[in-house]
């Protein structure tokens, strides 16, 4: 087959259309238009010089009318080819920018999870400091607890500590206190062996002189056979020492009571077991002593300014409710009453008040000194030697 220019010229344009729609498929939009404008061009050439050729033969008539079809068939497919090529690029920019509007949405996404990715972490982080915290707070709690209970289990062991040594001395109070209770027995025992009252006795103890005082005061008596007990504070020991006098045959009893209720109370014992020639109870109401540095009061010395040479003095009182150092007036308010190798019997001389009394007494009274007879659980005996004093001085 013979190849003419309008063969060629159609296979031409056939390529062009291929690459034409293999460039706009591609996207290559200026080469697509650049190969349909040089084909339009070389349309026009040929279209040319099928012109001239036609005006010399009906052949070329034809062929110019099937070159016209060709160019208005070429015209044509470049304005569909641009058209496409245009709805292509208008497609391609549609899909460009729904790409582009996605990929901006997928930006957003990212940094939108970027931002949660951060404050998850952040949350962790903080978290995680919170639990530091408090697991520190814990530790710290759990040292406290540790501490708190080791201070605990020494409060317990020193409690424990302090119970045991607690129950020992319990323990030696309470033998100590069972041992004093055999001995009053003791004592009572004998005191009832000596005398034999003829009516019931006041109980002993309490305010006055336990068995064992009564039983040392009984055991002077029969010694030194005084001929005068001064006692200040009158109760059982009062009966009691009327009951050895008058056995003895000699002396007497003179009681004094700061209150007239509990002199008539002694005064009805003293009938009911008639010592009454024995035993006399006088009142001596408290006032100021007149002693320099001593305000608590003492009996009125008016009530036994008349009784002298006494050889036996027994400080009961007054209680130690009327004041601090109450009972240390009584030897220097009768220092001069009494007899030389005078005997001064002091009760509950375990007291502080009482110790300090008999130490004052002793340092300042010369010749007055402790006397080896047994006292009593709580009686102090002193005895006056004033002509050993004197021999010394």
């Amino acid at each position: 087959m013979r190849l003419t220019k309008q063969r060629a010229a159609m296979i031409v344009a056939g390529i062009a259309v291929v690459v034409v729609g293999v460039s706009a498929a591609l996207g290559w939009w200026q080469v697509a238009l650049t190969i349909v404008a040089a084909v339009q061009v070389a349309g026009v050439v040929l279209l040319v010089d099928i012109r001239g050729r036609m005006a010399r033969s009906n052949e070329v008539r034809k062929v110019a009318v099937s070159v016209d079809r060709t160019h208005r068939q070429l015209g044509n497919l470049g304005t569909r080819m641009v058209a496409a090529a245009e709805k292509g690029r208008v497609e391609t920019a549609d899909g460009l920018a729904s790409i582009g509007h996605a990929l901006d949405e997928r930006r957003v996404a990212e940094a939108s999870l970027q931002k949660e990715l951060s404050d998850v972490a952040a949350g962790v982080d903080a978290h995680r400091a919170r639990v530091d915290a408090q697991l520190g707070d814990w530790h710290g709690e759990l040292a406290a607890v540790r501490s708190g209970l080791a201070e605990t289990g020494q409060r317990v062991s020193a409690a424990l500590d302090g119970a045991e040594r607690d129950r020992r001395a319990l323990d030696k109070r309470q033998a100590a206190e069972l041992a004093r209770h055999i001995r009053q027995t003791e004592a009572l025992i004998q005191l009832y062996e000596r005398v034999q009252p003829r009516a019931a006795m006041p109980s002993s103890g309490g305010w006055a002189l336990d068995p064992t005082g009564v039983l040392t005061l009984l055991e002077v008596v029969r010694q030194r056979r005084p001929e005068l007990v001064v006692e200040l504070g009158s109760g059982t020991s009062t009966l009691w020492l009327g009951y050895v006098l008058q056995q003895l045959g000699s002396g007497r009893v003179v009681a004094m009571d700061h209150e007239e209720r509990f002199a008539e109370l002694t005064r009805a014992h003293v009938a009911a077991h008639g010592l009454g020639d024995v035993v006399e109870v006088r009142v001596a109401g408290l006032t100021d002593p007149g002693l320099p540095e001593h305000e608590t009061f003492w009996y009125d010395h008016a009530a036994m300014a008349d009784l002298r040479d006494i050889d036996l003095l027994v400080v009961d009182g007054p209680p130690k409710a009327t004041g601090p150092m109450a009972r240390y007036p009584a030897v220097p308010k009768l220092a001069d009453q009494l007899r030389d190798n005078a005997v001064v019997a002091l009760d509950d001389a375990t007291r502080p008040d009482e110790r300090e009394v008999w130490h004052r007494w002793c340092k300042e009274v010369d010749g007055l000194d402790e006397w080896a007879v047994p006292p009593g659980d709580a009686l102090k005996v002193l005895v006056l030697n004033r002509s050993a004093a004197g021999e010394s001085a």
